[in-house]
């Protein structure tokens, strides 16, 4: 005989759950900036994140949502009205067309002032955990969501992070959580988001070129032999392990240069064996177009050594380079001199520089900041590091010369 009290309990706890309560539902909130993309601002933008009603059609043209452009982050910060127990947030956005991207990182916070905050995760990674990140394209409208963003406080502060110039969002939900099941962020308090917000910026950045440069030498060390790629492999495990704390102890002033780091430098002399197994035994120079985009993980072509050539009048400026590879375990300099001109081994009238890698926020390290290459009275002295390309730019202006 089963009594009545524990009949209701079992009942009740085969149930299946319901919705989550959204505390968000009709709450205030404050927007910095201010929404500025013309096709979805109206007055309505200081309800709609919380109204309960989603945008139909093509999202950034419709009045329901609520749109910046170049605006990097967008702060949202919801009044729940009293401390809660969190549970749980959603973001409902769209991208995939017209330049759109999903956004780089979507910062949850919480406080019960309004003015000193914890971290409550990062809702991008959250919602994507397990399951698949969306694609850059089609258009498509996407809800992030995770049961797994928890704390407490009587404020939520959205930080959304975008990839590229536009945000856009048509409804925010924040779910009540279970006090027994609270799990907050330990972290400690965050005073100045923004801030906040910049230094996370620069190290997940710093962990994405490392991971992905470690991706890019592992795949290209599937073509060298057995050994090679065994050394490979297990060399770059042990490194990768050290990009966390790596990230976590980079410098105020940190550059984001290839390489930027002692570790990154690491990371990219892997590649010297790899060069190595394809043949480039020793330093190897050869030519490109100086305006062609460059990797700096580029396999020099086989041929002879390059001949420059320039044709200018005097007072012209022109310019020419020359690439560097170094198939060695460290950095390499290289003394680069002219023979057979006017004004010696380094004539004044040719100024050599140094072509540096630096990473973008795009995550495509563009060949741009041209530092003058170290001179000397036997010529100049570039340093290529292990493993990589270095280019030369040679800019030529005779003014005085027979």
């Amino acid at each position: 005989m089963i009594s009545l009290p524990l009949l209701l309990a079992s009942l009740l706890a085969s149930a299946p759950a319901g919705p989550p309560v959204n505390l968000a539902l009709g709450k205030p909130y404050r927007l910095r900036p201010r929404p500025n993309y013309s096709h979805c601002t109206d007055p309505g933008d200081a309800a709609q994140l919380t109204d309960g009603v989603l945008s139909k059609g093509y999202f950034w043209t419709r009045k329901e949502t609520v749109g910046w452009v170049r605006a990097n982050p967008v702060l949202i910060t919801l009044d729940l009205g009293r401390v809660e127990t969190i549970g749980g947030l959603s973001f409902r956005t769209a991208f995939g067309t017209a330049g759109v991207l999903p956004p780089e990182a979507i910062f949850v916070f919480a406080g019960s002032d309004g003015k000193s905050w914890r971290c409550l995760g990062d809702l991008a990674v959250s919602s994507n955990a397990g399951g698949k990140t969306p694609l850059d394209h089609p258009y498509q409208v996407h809800t992030y969501k995770s049961m797994k963003i928890r704390g407490r406080g009587r404020y939520v502060l959205v930080a959304v992070v975008p990839r590229g110039a536009f945000v856009f969002c048509d409804e925010i939900e924040v779910y009540r959580g279970r006090k027994s099941a609270h799990a907050g962020a330990e972290g400690p308090l965050v005073k100045n988001v923004k801030a906040w917000i910049h230094r996370r910026k620069v190290t997940r950045a710093y962990e994405n070129r490392l991971q992905a440069d470690l991706k890019r030498i592992l795949s290209a060390a599937e073509e060298a032999d057995a050994e090679t790629q065994q050394e490979i492999r297990s060399r770059a495990a042990r490194l990768e392990r050290r990009v966390p704390g790596d990230a976590a102890g980079l410098p105020k002033n940190f550059r984001s240069l290839v390489p930027s780091t002692a570790l990154h430098a690491r990371i990219l002399a892997l590649h010297a064996p790899v060069l190595r197994a394809r043949g480039i035994e020793k330093l190897t120079a050869w030519h490109t177009n100086r305006y062609a985009p460059l990797d700096y993980l580029a396999l020099p072509p086989k041929g002879p050594a390059p001949r420059l050539e320039v044709f200018l009048m005097r007072g012209e400026y022109r310019a020419e380079v020359l690439n560097l590879t170094n198939p060695g375990d460290k950095p390499r300099e290289a003394r680069l001199s002219i023979r057979g001109l006017p004004g010696g081994p380094a004539p004044a009238w040719i100024q050599a520089s140094q072509v540096l890698f630096i990473d973008t926020a795009s995550r495509n390290p563009v060949a741009d900041p041209l530092p003058l290459a170290h001179r000397g009275p036997r010529g100049w002295t570039v340093t290529v590091p292990a493993g990589l390309t270095r280019q030369v730019w040679f800019t030529f202006h005779p003014e005085r010369v027979p």
